[in-house]
């Protein structure tokens, strides 16, 4: 695994500072301790900056489709390395994270959000695996939800809404 050479300063925490504020814990998900205070609900109901970070191009093109069928502006990540510098210089309101990724997978760059940015977007974690292990490890990396794999547009608006 490649190591990740990138270091907090503070132009970095204060980029998405500047118009949101740290959500409460909430009772539910704990770990969404400082995500961005952007209801999943409103997500369809607004235009939202979305990450998704995912290493197949087919399912790139696929979400990257959907989610700008439903207003949103899109960037694509190929890994989690491309992620992290993509995080540190534009606010995101939400990732979609592919879990298994070269370089750098879904959960470790997950871990390394939480620590090298003061405000980071909330995630959706995408996975293939869909036992009750792989979801709770999903939930305590701090994901707000997750879409098991083979997913349609109907469970990606569901995601958004909830």
């Amino acid at each position: 695994m490649k190591d990740v050479e990138l270091h907090k300063s503070d132009d970095q925490s204060k980029h998405c500072d500047q118009s949101v504020e740290p959500s409460p814990l909430s009772s539910e998900n704990p770990a969404a301790e400082n995500t961005h205070d952007v209801k999943k609900s409103d997500l369809c109901k607004k235009q939202s900056d979305i990450l998704v970070v995912e290493d197949s191009p087919i399912t790139q093109m696929f979400l990257k489709k959907i989610l700008i069928q439903f207003g949103h502006n899109v960037s694509v990540a190929s890994d989690g390395i491309e992620a992290l510098d993509k995080i540190k210089h534009q606010c995101f309101d939400l990732v979609f994270m592919d879990l298994e990724m070269p370089l750098l997978d879904g959960l470790s760059t997950m871990q390394k959000i939480k620590t090298l940015f003061d405000s980071h977007p909330s995630v959706i974690a995408v996975t293939a695996a869909s036992s009750q292990k792989e979801i709770d490890r999903c939930y305590q990396a701090g994901t707000i939800d997750y879409i098991a794999k083979p997913f349609n547009i109907k469970m990606i608006e569901s995601a958004l809404e909830r």
